[in-house]
């Protein structure tokens, strides 16, 4: 049987389709919440200035994450915790979309040139004890996910803008162990873990925040000012988003495969 350039060629797309590996299916996150705090701070006095006028306005938002986009991981320990962090690959594709309304109003996420993705994880190494264990401190185990979006001035930044999602674990003052179960770095740690940590915490709830930043670049940058929204999360779900297995196109190659023997077949019959 001779197949046609015509009829060959949808049959030669679809093997390369099947021939070419899965690429990572994107995470989503959907959340739904409210605005919780906003303050603003003035970096010439350091005085902070609390905005209760946005509170209690409804939140919603959407982040994307393309798991394909990351650049390999890196890792960072101290006394407090153990660090892995993924970053967008520079001069890449931006690996985070996302979204924002509060009050119904879109924000504007993404206002510079320039932007970044991160995701970080956080393994507790337990409380700290200083002050000749009169006081301590503990980071527990936490995620995080942050764009930032980015203007460079003459010498460096001129503005910024930040847009996370933070979870962090239950800690107890009275159980040095508590806060030290969500990570654990003895066991692989990627970006699939998105889907399946945890988020419920009693000390510190899964919250988004909006930071704007702004630089003073004329000779040495510094900052200025910047504004701090804080958005508690009532509603959480994760997803991925729906591509074509490779099965899928197998069966697609196969059936095509077939409709072109029956028609070559009943050709010859004629």
């Amino acid at each position: 049987m001779r197949i046609h350039r015509k009829e060959f060629l949808p049959l030669a797309v679809l093997g390369f389709l099947l021939a070419t590996p899965a690429s990572a299916i994107p995470i989503v996150f959907d959340i739904t919440g409210a605005v919780s705090s906003r303050s603003s701070f003035d970096a010439t006095n350091g005085s902070v200035t609390p905005d209760n006028s946005v509170n209690g306005q409804a939140v919603t938002a959407q982040i994307v994450i393309d798991t394909d986009l990351f650049s390999a991981p890196t890792t960072f320990s101290s006394a407090g915790y153990d660090e892995i962090s993924y970053r967008s690959v520079e001069g890449g594709p931006m690996p985070i979309s996302a979204w924002l309304t509060i009050g119904g109003v879109s924000v504007d996420i993404a206002p510079f040139s320039g932007n970044r993705g991160y995701v970080s994880f956080y393994d507790s190494n337990g409380p700290i004890v200083g002050c000749g264990g009169a006081c301590g401190s503990m980071t527990p185990d936490q995620w995080n996910i942050r764009t930032q979006s980015f203007e460079n001035g003459p010498n460096g930044t001129s503005g910024s803008q930040s847009f996370y999602f933070t979870a962090a674990e239950t800690t107890n003052p009275g159980d040095p162990a508590s806060g030290m179960t969500w990570l654990d770095f003895s066991q692989p740690v990627n970006l699939d873990l998105l889907l399946t940590l945890p988020t419920a915490s009693t000390t510190f709830p899964p919250s988004l925040y909006l930071t704007d930043t702004i630089f003073d670049c004329t000779s040495i940058c510094r900052q200025v000012s910047s504004l701090t929204t804080g958005m508690t999360i009532t509603s959480l779900t994760r997803s991925t988003a729906s591509v074509p297995e490779p099965g899928t196109l197998g069966l697609l190659v196969a059936g095509f495969a077939g409709m072109l023997f029956a028609r070559r077949r009943q050709v010859a019959r004629i």
